[in-house]
């Protein structure tokens, strides 16, 4: 049965019954047997009674309305939160669900959509860190930075520095430096002390940092600071694909194969926090340029070494999709093998 008679109150979840539509009890317009609050002997249900029959109010059962309305109500509330259960909406109870939809939609760069379900969490979770977090990103993503700096400020204000977690710290430090890193370097490395001392075993803090050195122009600070998150962390592995891109970008050749290897082994946990792919592709790279580096000094080069490389090149190839879009330097690297000159 439906009802059509209750409606999601927005930004609450709640569920209203208009006094209105109670009335349609008695206009018709709702079975009292749908409901159950009449039996019906269904027996007799063919039975008329006779024009003698004595129908004045004396004789006839009466009806108690108000016991009725009330069980209407009821009845109205339980089928509506029934068929909100059962009409595949993405209703948001509670602040997680708010969250997770506002990521669901970010992925699909539906920015303000985004922005609009953290304001709908926040209408009903005002101090709820993820919440906050998310919303200053999305609107820093945008470009709105005066937004971004306006949750920023609820953060600081609301959330005291002991609570926030990876996504206020990382959220806050992603906005201060695509705002303007400069203007911004003390408040950002005030908030990198912190992130380390309250969150010691997350990463992200050294990529926070080394973002900030990339941006002031510090390339050599940069490098150290992802080398500094290797030496303290057993799984940076963020930071080891970052510095094995660097490395290799510099003709770091062995290095970057050494941190890449690095990564693999940091990255093996249940959700990995880097991509994986990648780490595979820089490393082959790093190979590939020490074979051609060998090639150009006239040193020897093993066929073995050469045919390992070449199946390297295919599996990456084969075995990740995400690097569809670098299939073209895969199998172009890999065709250029054939041209050095091996021995047996």
């Amino acid at each position: 049965m439906s009802l059509g008679i209750a409606r999601k109150e927005k930004h609450m979840g709640n569920i209203i019954v208009d006094e209105a539509d109670s009335l349609d009890f008695f206009k018709g317009g709702i079975d009292m047997d749908d409901y159950g609050l009449i039996d019906v002997d269904h027996e007799d249900a063919d039975y008329k009674g006779s024009d003698d029959e004595d129908l004045s109010d004396e004789s006839a059962e009466k009806i108690d309305v108000s016991d009725i309305m009330t069980r209407i109500s009821q009845l109205m509330v339980e089928n509506a939160v029934e068929d909100l259960k059962d009409d595949g909406s993405d209703e948001c109870i509670s602040a997680e669900d708010y969250h997770n939809r506002g990521v669901e939609l970010s992925l699909k760069r539906n920015m303000n959509n985004a922005i609009e379900a953290c304001e709908e969490g926040l209408s009903n979770f005002p101090n709820n860190v993820n919440l906050i977090a998310d919303i200053m990103r999305y609107n820093a993503e945008k470009g709105d930075y005066e937004q971004a700096s306006f949750y920023y400020e609820i953060m600081k204000t609301r959330i005291s520095i002991e609570r926030w977690n990876w996504r206020a710290f990382t959220f806050a430090l992603d906005y201060l430096i695509g705002e303007d890193p400069v203007k911004n370097e003390q408040e950002c490395r005030k908030l990198i002390s912190n992130y380390k001392k309250y969150i010691p075993y997350e990463e992200k803090s050294f990529v926070a940092e080394s973002e900030l050195e990339e941006a002031l122009g510090n390339d050599n600070r940069c490098t150290e600071v992802l080398e500094e998150a290797l030496d303290e962390h057993v799984n940076a592995c963020q930071c080891a694909l970052k510095l094995a891109v660097r490395q290799l970008e510099r003709g770091m050749y062995e290095d970057a194969i050494r941190t890449a290897n690095y990564g693999m082994a940091a990255s093996a946990m249940i959700q990995p926090t880097t991509n994986i792919a990648y780490l595979y592709l820089v490393r082959a790279l790093a190979k590939d340029a020490l074979l051609h580096m060998k090639q150009y000094r006239g040193e020897t080069i093993e066929k073995a070494e050469v045919d390992e490389l070449s199946q390297e090149y295919l599996n990456i190839a084969s075995e990740f999709v995400e690097l569809r879009g670098r299939l073209g330097l895969i199998m172009k690297r890999n065709s250029m093998l054939k041209f050095l000159k091996t021995v047996e």
